[in-house]
Order: structure tokens, then sequence, then C-alpha cells
């Protein structure tokens, strides 16, 4: 006869939790019971329920805030991240595996947001365009840079899309700030002005059409942005376990 083990009570909950958050019954940056109601609500220990709640907090689930409470995680690209940076870190990915996945995804975007945006879209990638000129420091250039190829993903009106490609923007990112001591490679030179200037023809491309002229738009750019994460030694020699990139993820400045 087969033994089917129960599940522990600290797990039920969890799952109960989970449950919730995914129906909207708890809203990102809702505050859970204290600990005492918690175990009250579940009929548990109030030591199974803080068991309960540390397993949420390494799921990326739910934060705790000093002398406020347990709050339900109100970004959902940082529970994205810390669930699926871990998987990266420990299948020692490098920035070339993360690249090449994240312009699949970005084709794609881009394929649906020639269709799909509208003016608001067009305002939002615009004013991170202005962003990146307008930026004075290294970490201002990457969340603007962030923000423009996010923005992208959120004009083809599919979530997912833009949470994972989001997420894979800012690994992007942390591993050239690694790789450089804090400073990216080619920013503040004329080679990334180039870049600049691709990233201004996307958006116009995008904005005016011939709508099948954005992919290859896309192509041109992204192609520009690969020969130099290929051909920079810094970049090609780390890996997302390295501690100065894991120590950048769990930092969250970027």
């Amino acid at each position: 006869m087969v033994r089917v083990a129960r599940e522990k009570a600290s797990d039920l909950i969890i799952r109960s939790v989970k449950e919730k958050v995914a129906s909207g019954e708890l809203a990102p940056g809702a505050r859970l019971p204290n600990e005492r109601d918690f175990a009250a609500q579940y009929r548990v220990s109030q030591p199974t329920a803080r068991e309960a709640v540390r397993g949420l907090e390494v799921l990326g689930l739910v934060t705790s805030r000093h002398g406020s409470g347990v709050f339900v995680a109100s970004d959902v690209h940082t529970l994205v991240a810390n669930n699926l940076g871990l998987l990266l870190q420990l299948k020692q990915m490098e920035i070339l595996d993360v690249f090449d996945v994240r312009v699949v995804l970005g084709r794609e975007s881009v394929r649906l947001a020639a269709g799909n945006r509208d003016v608001a879209d067009l305002a939002r990638i615009r004013q991170a365009l202005d962003a990146l000129d307008a930026a004075t420091t290294d970490h201002e250039y990457a969340l603007a840079g962030i923000d423009f190829l996010g923005s992208l993903s959120a004009a083809s009106g599919n979530p997912l899309l833009a949470t994972l490609e989001v997420f894979l923007l800012r690994i992007s990112a942390q591993f050239q700030l690694a790789a450089y001591g804090g400073r990216a490679p080619g920013w503040w030179t004329d080679a990334d002005l180039d870049l600049q200037g691709a990233r201004r023809r996307l958006y116009e491309t995008l904005r005016d059409g011939p709508v099948g002229r954005v992919e290859e738009v896309w192509w041109e750019y992204t192609s520009a942005v690969r020969e130099r994460f290929a051909t920079d030694p810094r970049l090609t020699g780390i890996r997302l376990a390295d501690s100065a990139v894991a120590n950048a993820m769990a930092s969250q400045n970027v």
C-alpha cells in the first residue's frame, strides 16, 4: 500500500494565500492579519503561522515591514525576479543567454505593438527616450533604458510578455553594472549615441509605420546590441551566479 504524505499545515496556508492573491481576494499591497489573528484564521498555532509567512517571504509573495506588518508584494516584477532569478543563477546563465531569450520575446512584443499601440503607449515610449537623453548617471541611464524597452513590450497589450521582458531587461542591466563595477560598457560614448539613434528610429517607425518595417528596425537595433555584448570580454566572462551580479540582483537597485 502506497502511503501518501500529508501536506504540512504551513504548506496548506501558503497554498491558500497564493490562491487568494491569484484570485484578487488579496490585492497587491494588502496587509495580512497579525500573527495571532493569522493563526486563528487558519486554526493553527502561532509558530505554524510564522513558518507559513516565512515560506511566503521566500517565494517573494509577501514582504515584512518592521513595525508595520506583512504585506502582499506590490510589484509583480519583483515577484517574478525572486522566483526566476534563482533558477537562472542555478543554471549558470551568461548575458547572451539572457539577451537571446529577451530578443525572442521582444520581437513578438514589437510585432503586437505595431498593431495595438495607442497614443498613451507612444507617449510613454517617447518619455523614456527623453529620459535617456536627459540621464546624468549610469543608474538613471539603466532605468530609462529598461523603461524604454519595457514600454515597447507593454504596448503589445500582453501583460505576461511585458512582465517577463522587464525581468530579463533588469538582469541584463545588472550584468553590465556588475561587470564594470557600477558603470556599464559603452554608456556616454559615441557608440551609445548610435544606439540611441536606433531607439529613436524604432519609436518613429512604431509611431508612423509602415507596420512591416517595425520588425526590421527592431532587428537592426538588437543586432547592434548583441554584437556589443558578444565582443566585450568583461561581459562574456561573467555569469549570473557570480557574486557581483547576485549582489546587484539582491539590491533591487535596477
